[in-house]
């Protein structure tokens, strides 16, 4: 499957927060996993979907997380 890119420009549209607070929760590290190519910031859209899940999450009062269980092993 092929990945999707997302521009920090595209990014603020879709959600409509601003790309001062998208920066801001960036180095926070607050916001979606990014990457930086030749100095421009992207997200990958999958990413982007498990940010908005977990926030969604946390205001509904459940977490989404995947992989570890209470005592720290890996789920299988």
């Amino acid at each position: 499957m092929k990945e999707v890119l997302v521009s920090l420009d595209q990014l603020a549209a879709s959600t409509g927060l601003s790309k001062q607070t998208l920066n801001g929760y960036r180095y926070l590290g607050k916001g979606p996993k990014f990457l930086k190519l030749e100095g421009r910031i992207f997200y990958l859209e999958r990413d982007i979907d498990d940010w908005v899940a977990e926030a969604h999450g946390r205001q509904n009062g459940t977490t989404t997380t995947t992989g570890t269980g209470t005592d720290g092993d890996q789920d299988e």
